[in-house]
């Protein structure tokens, strides 16, 4: 092989590489979590007031996440966070939360229509002690942290939801996780 040929081949190669990167980056991912995910964009979300503690984490979280707008035909979404379970003599702490998306009643006059319900759950486990009040504050302590985990789970839960309802206009065949507890889709949220 001469020099002339070498370098062609070189040359041609170098080309070929160049063209395969130019249609490769013409692909992209776009990422579900980060700046630029779904979940950034501009929902018109009102979210509800928290009615204990436990709530209180995971309203924080999903308005930390999500935002907080105040128009009138904003979704509403509640979320209920069971606290039942909470025990200082068992070992683990066990939250069940249910998040509820819904929609103002164009008239005004009644409730919101809801239009999607998930439960999930999310548990913490804590140490024992043979002391009352260092028992209390453990269980208190594990709720907190169960709390937050469910604020992952339902922040997740919601944006998967609302990505369905911003590509489809209805919430009519969302992304169900195979490991989560239960999922209902109560009525089309069509636009």
């Amino acid at each position: 092989m001469s020099l002339s040929d070498r370098t062609f081949a070189n040359l041609r190669l170098g080309l070929l590489l160049m063209a395969a990167l130019v249609m490769l980056s013409a692909c992209s991912l776009t990422p579900l979590y980060g700046a630029n995910g779904p979940a950034r964009q501009n929902y018109n979300l009102a979210f509800a007031d928290p009615k204990s503690r436990l709530e209180q984490i995971v309203y924080q979280d999903l308005r930390a996440y999500f935002g907080d707008s105040a128009a009138a035909d904003a979704l509403l979404v509640t979320v209920m966070v069971s606290d039942a379970n909470i025990d200082a003599t068992q070992r683990a702490v066990t939250l069940d939360g249910v998040i509820t998306i819904s929609r103002a009643d164009p008239a005004g006059l009644g409730e919101p229509q809801p239009l999607y319900r998930a439960t999930r759950t999310a548990g913490a486990t804590k140490g024992r002690t043979g002391q009352i009040l260092a028992a209390k504050q453990a269980a208190n302590d594990a709720a907190e942290r169960a709390a937050a985990e469910l604020a992952q789970s339902l922040r997740m839960t919601l944006q998967s939801a609302l990505v369905v309802l911003d590509r489809n206009g209805t919430l009519e065949q969302p992304y169900v996780n195979p490991d989560t507890t239960e999922v209902t889709v109560i009525e089309s949220a069509g636009q």
